[in-house]
């Protein structure tokens, strides 16, 4: 959390990447709230993998990635907890599109999809790139797409 803050305050990040499916852990598990307090508390963005990344394909085990921890329907929690959160859901959400999108346009926040991985845009016009701890500045996009 002193990290994340340090890189928002002192470095100008934008928001902080949230590769749940890397650490294994699920996006609504209570001990990443902390986490979500400081970046909602910052007005930045908060980045989550989502759907299969392609990362450990073809290695044996997958490299110990585990694609429960990257379905879209645990951040509906972080969404309903944080209602002004600004979420991205990077990755196209394979194979839990039907879920991404109904969290995005059901959410009570500002949640972005990513279907192509080069634009992120949301029904609250919200978009970003899904780069590592945010390093592009947020701007208005049309919805709709």
């Amino acid at each position: 959390m002193r990290e994340a803050r340090k890189l928002i305050e002192e470095y100008g990040r934008q928001g902080i990447q949230i590769p749940s499916d890397h650490a294994g852990l699920f996006p609504n598990d209570r001990m990443a709230y902390p986490l979500y307090e400081v970046v909602n508390d910052a007005g930045a963005i908060a980045l989550f993998h989502t759907g299969q990344t392609g990362v450990g394909s073809g290695m044996p085990g997958g490299m110990g990635m585990r694609l429960k921890y990257s379905n879209p329907m645990y951040l509906d929690d972080v969404a309903a907890d944080f209602p002004d959160l600004k979420i991205i859901l990077a990755h196209p959400s394979f194979p839990w599109q039907e879920e991404a999108l109904s969290v995005a346009t059901t959410s009570r926040t500002s949640i972005a999809t990513s279907p192509a991985g080069r634009r992120n845009i949301s029904h609250r016009s919200w978009c970003a790139t899904s780069t590592a701890f945010c390093r592009t500045r947020c701007c208005s996009a049309p919805t709709g797409r």
